[in-house]
This record gives C-alpha cells, structure tokens and sequence, in this order.
C-alpha cells in the first residue's frame, strides 16, 4: 500500500489579535475582568477557554439540582447554559411562580458554589421542544405580533425580563455572582415552532420566526438591560439570523442526528472546513471580528415519533473536537443534561410531536443523572482543554492544501488540520463520519513544514488512524525543560507541582512514541523502550496506569509521564480532594466533595490510582479500603458486597406489566436505575394512574431513576404501559352517528427484559 503523505505548511505569519474593538466584558467586585477579543475570551488578561453544557433546571427536580452540578463540573464543564421558559413562570397574565422546579436563583447559587459559571437564555422564544417555544398560550389571542418590535409584545416581554432581573439580582457578574452572559431570543429569523394551542392533530399555526432584525435584537437587548441583566458577554444565535454588531457574540451549532430531516445524510460536521459564523462569513483569521464559539454542538438529539435515531458516542466527541480543530475557543453543547419536561396548568408542556415528559436527549448526562459513554468520552477532551486551553486558544488554525475538496462521503481521504503557535501546536485528526461506514487508513505520515527544520510524524514508519477514531497529537512542546519534538499519544492532563505530572493517552491503532530533542534529556527510567536517531530520543512506553516513565531533563529536572490506555483515559478524573489537586483513575463515577471524592458504583469490588500519592489513609463507611503507595502513586482499593434489588414484575395483560419494590430502597443509594429492554413503539409509566416518564422506542433500554418516585413507590406500584410496532394500514371507518380508524396489518411487542441496578453512593475521606 502507498504512503499516504499529509504535509501542512505552518509557516505563515500569526494573524493578530485584536482587543478592545467590542462592546462587550467587564469586571466583578473583587477586580477579576472577562473580556473578549477577536480570538478569545480572557480572564484577567489570560486566555480562558470555556467548556458549557446545557442543563435546564425547570426539568429535573430541585432536591437533586446540586448532585446533578457536580456531576458536571466532574465532567470538565466549567460554565451551565440554561434556558428561561417563560410560559412556565407566567402561565397566567401578571402571575409570576419562581418556587421548587421554577426557583431559577436556587439554581444560580448552587451554580456559583461549585463554581460554575452561568449563561440565561431568557428568550422571550427559546424553542426547546416547549409548548409554543416558550411563549405563553395568553399571548396568541391578542392583537399583537410576537417576535417583532410591535409595542404591545415589547411590553409584555419587558415585564418579563424585569421579573428575571428581580430573581437575579446580586447573582450578576458584576455584582460578585456567576452569571457571566445573558443570550438573547434564540434563532431568531430562522425558525418557528408550532402553537400548541390550536390544531392537535395537525399543527399548522406556526409562531413566526421574526420580521425586525437586528432592530429587534437591539430592543430586546434594552429591555435586558433596564431590567438590570448587565452581564459582559450578550450572545445570539447565529445561524441565519441578524447580530447587533459589535455588541453580541455570534454563537453556532450544529446536529448531525437531525429529527427534523427524514433522511439525513453523511454530514459536513466533521470535516476540517474554513469557520465562517454570520457575522465573519468569508473574513480571513487576521479581520475576524468575533472569537469561534461552538456553544451548541449535538450532545445528542431528542427523538420525534416519526425520526428516532440513536447517536453514538463516537460522534459527538468527533464532532467536538472537530470544532476545537477548527478554531473554536468556546465548546459547548445541548443538550449536556437531559431532563423531564413537568406538566403546565394547561397540560403537558412539549411539542406533540415528541414524548409527552421524557427530554433525555440521548445527553451525556440523562434525563435521571445516569452517565453514558459519551459523558466520559467527552470529559477525556475537557481534561485537554481545561488543562492546556490557556495555550491553545491564542494558537491559529492551519488548514492543509486541499482540505475545502474533501467531501462526507469520502472515506478515504485522512482529515487533518493543526492549530499552532510560534511555540509549538496540535495536529488534529479524525476518521469518524455520520451516516457512512469508516476505514482504517493506514501508511499514514503527517509532514510538518515550520520555519525550523521539517517535521515527519512519525520519524520512521508511518500511522494507522482506526475507523471511527479521532485524536490530538502534540508537536514541538515544553514538558518543564524537556523538549518534545512530537508524540503519537493524545495529552489528557496535567499536575504542575514539585514534579510535574504529564497524562497521555494512546489512542486505539496507534502505537505511542514520545520524540524528543536529545540535548534536553538526560536520562529515562521506567518500563520503555527508547532508541537515538537524528539528534533525537525516540521512546515507546509500556501502557498503563501502573507504570510511569520518569523523565531527567539536562537541566535536573524531574518529569513523570504516565501512557494510559483510551479506555483509562475515559476513566480519568481531575480535582480537588484530600488536600491536593488529583488525577484519579477509577472504572466507577466520580464526583469531588468538601476535599473528598463521592464513587457512584454498583460494583462490589473496584480499585483507583491515584497521583500525587496520598500521604495519610483513605476510609469510607460501608466498605473496606486498602491502600498500597509506592512514591509516585497510590493505589486504593475497595470492597464493599452489594445486595441486589429485588423486583416483582407482574404482567397484567399483553400490553400492561406491573412492577413492584418490596422493600424500601437503601440509604446509601444515590439512584436505583430500572432499565427496560423491550421491542415495539412506545413505553408509558404510571404510578397511581399518574404519567411519570414515557419513552418512544428507538432500539436503545429505556431507562427509569427510581429514586424521585421512592415516595410514591413505597405501598404502590409503577404500572408499564407499552404500544407495539405496527406495520400495515389505518382504514378509517364511519357511521352517521361516528368515525373512527381501525388497525389493519401486524403488531409487535416483546418486552425482553427489566432490571434494576442499584448505583451506591460511597464517601471517601481521610
């Protein structure tokens, strides 16, 4: 097979930055300052990359809100976008409700103690898969056009932003609180929704997508403003609407899982394309006015009756770090939190076209906090660039001749790009592409052409990008005084202490080899192979957490580099806990808590590494620990028998199966999650007649967190109700006194399995 050979020439000049030229930042009371130049944000002058997820508070249970943050923050998110659905705080005129599942400043400082930033997306139309988009039932019978500059909307929409002032004073940035950013409306000029409140069966009444432009824009920025929402960072949606120049950050997304699309093809989402947003279209780096912001990236796709498609986790970390490739120095997605839609005093508040409660979104995090692969997928990017987005965001995108010519359907062809600064950089690959099958491609060399000598990736032999993988390799990088030429491992993380602690990964196919500049090493010790060639040391690790190699730099430093494998990598964790900054890996979910670390398991038996090692003992109640340190880490290890839950499952009828808990569930539960494997169309869950979670099926287990509903379950049952797949015709019949539609053709509906797995939660202390 012939070489492929990928040459990118980063040889050009850096296109400047520019601050100071937007209307936009701003400082808090303790003298910190978030600013935005044409590239980036800045936090106190040094670049700040954010990391944002969505997760709407009106739809997960308040008891759980703090939790469910953790969880987030444990998953490299460092900023909760959040929408404002006005309808479900003002569902009749001028009565306003902000208690329980509406308490909107709750959120915001619970948001602020775990140290994360906060975004509102006050609409007034925010869409969402809501009733009307948001917009309240009240508004479609008056004499008055929504979306617009009419006077008589403008001053409804007024009194709404002032009651979300009120809620959030003291919780603004400027005023000490997280609140960093305000969006206003949303798809503006783009999109509709239908008005729920006519035509059940067929919704035709659609809410305008808008008519004012940007003049709309910039009334409804006044009014935020003079409801006292004065934040540093206004954001629009950007996709074919209008911006107010200069004072409103254009923000993009993309979903490649499209319910909207009946036969979506291979999309462009993962191709290494020139960005161009609404505002920069066609602008070369060096006259870009605006810094890339992906801010919502599918985390998954909610499912219509009619489109179900399951979205894998490979596709949304390609997607990801696609996006990171190209330039973007804000990543974020919707949604990163599922959740259940609640009922309004009108009824149910989702579009008809989606299940009636359940907006899981396929997320990272589920509608009931279970995390999937794709939260730990994604965690593996956010350990990157929350522990390099410093260096990374001033870093130009490179693309390689011939890039613009590389189509979706071609699975041939290697996708690359590099983002590079004077100092060194990051090549980005990726082989993954929706709604086609991948290859292997193999015999790959990547050539760098700098202003120093040429770079070959790798110096001998060549690569093997693996079908459906993507990655990110370093080249011409400082590890403390150590200099690495390039690596043909993924950088996962950092300690910076005494020793400095370096966390790679070798991603699947590809062997790792640390290339480094001879004359700055002196010696390397550690299960390794290494050899000399042109003036550098070419070093192959052994993979694996239990092994490290320790790096003597010429100058006498010390520098420990630990390989892990991709399955450890998604194993990672990173925080504060037992009186240090940790990097922990552990099979188990993680959150960190007062100095501590909280495991989420239904396990027996499981064990974490941990670096820097611990200096005194770690216990927990309920289960035993031993502990093994060598130095350079510690190994704990922890036992802790489950006793299983147990079901009483009674079938009622074909369609209709009764489940019952005995017994109360246990204390130390964090979640008991009921998953139901079944074939056929739909699935409906009462308790005492009452709708609490529904599911259309789309081949993945429907999964139900019994812990909301314990309460309720104690003495009482959930009641399963299914509807079959059907595949034949609906004849409708008639009569002069009625009409109805009879079912002519074959059903299916088999329920395979129900389980239950009871997730402990388990304390770690010193």
């Amino acid at each position: 097979m012939p070489t492929r050979h990928c040459p990118i020439d980063l040889s050009r000049p850096e296109p400047p930055v520019s601050a100071g030229h937007l209307r936009l930042g701003g400082a808090d009371p303790r003298g910190n300052r978030l600013d935005v130049t044409n590239r980036y944000l800045t936090w106190n002058g040094r670049p700040f990359y954010v990391v944002s997820g969505e997760f709407h508070f009106s739809r997960y249970p308040p008891s759980g809100w703090e939790d469910e943050l953790r969880k987030v923050k444990a998953g490299g998110v460092n900023t909760v976008a959040t929408y404002l659905f006005w309808n479900y705080h003002e569902e009749q005129p001028g009565e306003f409700a902000w208690d329980g599942q509406r308490d909107l400043r709750r959120f915001v400082e619970l948001c602020g103690r775990h140290d994360l930033q906060v975004i509102l997306r006050i609409g007034p139309f925010v869409h969402g898969e809501w009733r009307n988009g948001g917009l309240p039932d009240w508004l479609y019978g008056r004499p008055l056009e929504v979306r617009s500059n009419d006077p008589a909307y403008l001053e409804r929409v007024a009194r709404w932003y002032a009651e979300i002032g009120r809620q959030v004073q003291g919780m603004l940035f400027g005023q000490g609180g997280p609140i960093i950013g305000v969006q206003l409306e949303n798809e503006y000029m783009h999109a509709g929704a239908p008005w729920e409140v006519v035509d059940p069966v067929q919704p035709t009444q659609w809410i305008t997508a808008g008519r004012d432009g940007a003049a709309h824009l910039k009334a409804l920025k006044r009014l935020a403003v003079e409801a006292g929402l004065e934040v540093p960072l206004y954001l629009v949606t950007a996709w074919g609407a209008p911006i107010i120049e200069d004072e409103t950050l254009p923000v993009l997304g993309g979903y490649a899982y499209p319910v909207w699309v009946d036969d979506p093809g291979p999309s462009d989402y993962y191709l290494f394309d020139p960005p161009a947003d609404a505002a920069d279209r066609a602008r070369p780096p060096e006259r870009a006015r605006y810094p890339l912001i992906y801010a919502e990236m599918q985390g998954g796709i909610q499912v219509r009756y009619h489109n179900r498609p399951s979205v894998p986790a490979r596709s949304v970390e390609a997607m990801a770090l696609v996006c990171v490739g190209k330039g973007s120095n804000w990543l974020g997605y919707y949604m990163y939190h599922g959740g259940t839609t609640p009922r309004g005093w009108h009824g149910f508040n989702h579009e008809r076209l989606h299940p009636q409660l359940s907006y899981d979104f396929q997320a990272p995090l589920g509608e009931f906090g279970q995390c999937r692969p794709s939260y730990h997928a994604l965690r593996v990017l956010h350990l990157f660039l929350n522990a390099f987005g410093e260096s990374l965001a001033p870093m130009d995108t490179v693309l390689p001749a011939g890039s613009r010519a590389i189509r979706p359907d071609n699975a041939s062809d290697v996708r690359y790009c590099a983002r590079a600064s004077a100092d060194g950089g990051y090549l980005f690959v990726n082989n993954f592409q929706d709604h086609r099958p991948a290859q292997d491609l193999a015999q790959v060399v990547i050539e760098v052409t700098r202003h120093r000598s040429p770079l070959r990736i790798p110096q001998a032999g060549s690569l093997t990008v693996a079908a459906d993988v993507c990655f990110i390799l370093p080249f011409q990088q400082m590890l403390a005084d150590a200099r690495l030429e390039y690596a043909t491992a993924q950088p996962l993380t950092r300690l910076i202490g005494e020793v400095a602690h370096y966390f790679f990964f070798a991603p699947e196919g590809l062997a790792p080899e640390y290339c480094f500049a001879a004359d700055t090493v002196r010696q390397v010790t550690g299960a390794h192979d290494q050899r000399a060639a042109g003036g550098c040391l070419l070093v192959t690790p052994v993979v694996g957490a239990d092994h490290c190699l320790e790096i003597e730099t010429a100058a006498g430093r010390l520098v420990r580099i630990i390989t892990l494998s991709r399955a450890e990598a998604e194993q990672t964790w990173q925080g504060a806990a037992w009186g240090a900054e940790r990097v922990v890996v552990s099979p188990v979910e993680l959150v960190f808590v007062d100095d501590g670390v909280e495991a989420r398991t239904a396990a027996a038996e499981w064990a974490m590494t941990i670096w820097p090692p611990l200096s005194r003992p770690v216990a927990t109640a309920g289960a035993a620990c031993e502990q093994a340190d060598n130095g350079a880490r510690s190994v704990l290890s922890v036992s802790s028998p489950a006793s299983p839950l147990a079901l009483e499952i009674t079938p009622f009828s074909p369609r209709k199966l009764i489940v019952r808990l005995p017994a109360p569930l246990p204390a130390d539960l964090s979640e008991a999650f009921l998953q139901v494997d079944y074939e056929g169309d739909t699935g409906m869950a009462f308790i005492h007649g009452r709708l609490v979670a529904d599911n259309f099926n789309n081949g993945l287990p429907w999964v139900i967190g019994l812990k909301r509903f314990e309460s309720e379950l104690q003495g009482g049952e959930l009641c399963l109700v299914f509807s079959p797949r059907r595949t034949g015709i609906i004849k409708n019949t008639s009569s002069q006194l009625a009409g109805r539609a009879e079912f002519e053709g074959q059903e299916e509906l088999t329920v395979k399995a129900i389980t239950v797995v009871a997730q402990r939660r388990l304390r770690l202390t010193i």
